[in-house]
C-alpha cells in the first residue's frame, strides 16, 4: 500500500463517517433496543456513559469498527464501496505485528483483536487508543448475548 493509497483510504473513511453522522438515530436513548445485530449501527446513551465514548466521536468510531471487520475479513465487504474495500484489503499488508509477552504476533485475517483494531483505527482514522478500546469493548459486550459460554451448555 502506497502513501497515496493510505491517504486516499483516510479520506474515504472520513467521508463514510460524515455520511454516518447524518443518520439521526445512531444514538438511541434506550439500551434495551441494542442487540448484536444492530450494535454496528447504533449506540445507546447508556453505552456512551459506561464505555466513556464521546458522543461526537461515535460516527468515526463506528466507521472504524466496520472497516476493521472488512480488514479482518469477518463480514461481507459490501459495507463499503468497491474502492474503499479494495484499499482496506490492501491495508492488511501493512498492519504491524502487535507485541504479546515480548513476542511479535503477526496480523492475520479471521480473528478479531483489540490491538490490531487500535492500530488500524489510529492509522486510518486518527482514533485515540482509549476511544478505540471503548468502542471495541462496547461491541464485544453486545455480542456476548449470542455467545454460548462453556458453563452454559
Amino acid at each position: 500500500m502506497t502513501e497515496d493509497e493510505m491517504q486516499e483510504l483516510r479520506e474515504l473513511l472520513a467521508q463514510e463517517a460524515e455520511s454516518y453522522a447524518k443518520n439521526d438515530d445512531y444514538i438511541i436513548d434506550t439500551p434495551d433496543r441494542i442487540s448484536a445485530s444492530n450494535a454496528l449501527d447504533q449506540t445507546s446513551e447508556a453505552e456512551l456513559l459506561v464505555f466513556g465514548i464521546p458522543r461526537e466521536m461515535v460516527p468515526t468510531l463506528q466507521t472504524a469498527y466496520m472497516a476493521y471487520f472488512v480488514l479482518e475479513d469477518l463480514v461481507e465487504p459490501s459495507l463499503f464501496d468497491e474502492r474503499t474495500t479494495e484499499l482496506i484489503e490492501k491495508a492488511r499488508a501493512i498492519m504491524p505485528p502487535r507485541k504479546s509477552f515480548g513476542r511479535d504476533i503477526p496480523f492475520q485475517t479471521g480473528i478479531s483483536d483489540e490491538g490490531f483494531f487500535q492500530s488500524f483505527a489510529k492509522t486510518f482514522m486518527d482514533v485515540p487508543y482509549r476511544h478505540a478500546t471503548a468502542i471495541y469493548a462496547k461491541h464485544e459486550f453486545n455480542t456476548h448475548g449470542i455467545t454460548q459460554f462453556a458453563d452454559e451448555r
